[in-house]
């Protein structure tokens, strides 16, 4: 993912996401409103290589079925 400048006078569909449905347990996918076929992936933060941990680099990948591409969003 790269950060863009975000100017609210211009439409800018990069900076726009939508979710999935609910994946169970109020966890969804995050996924590009222009693009909805690529999800936010935590690289290699499958339980097969221990999880997701502080410095887990944040992608764009294709749509699959690990925990990793799986999110939830919390009040902070």
């Amino acid at each position: 993912v790269r950060l863009t400048r975000y100017d609210p006078d211009q439409l800018d569909q990069s900076v726009l996401w939508t979710l999935s449905k609910d994946l169970g347990q109020g966890f969804r996918s995050f996924r590009m409103v222009n693009n909805i076929k690529l999800n936010l992936d935590a690289f290699n933060g499958d339980k097969k290589h221990g999880g997701v941990k502080d410095g887990t680099v944040v992608v764009l990948w294709s749509r699959g079925k690990g925990d990793n591409q799986r999110w939830k969003v919390v009040p902070y």
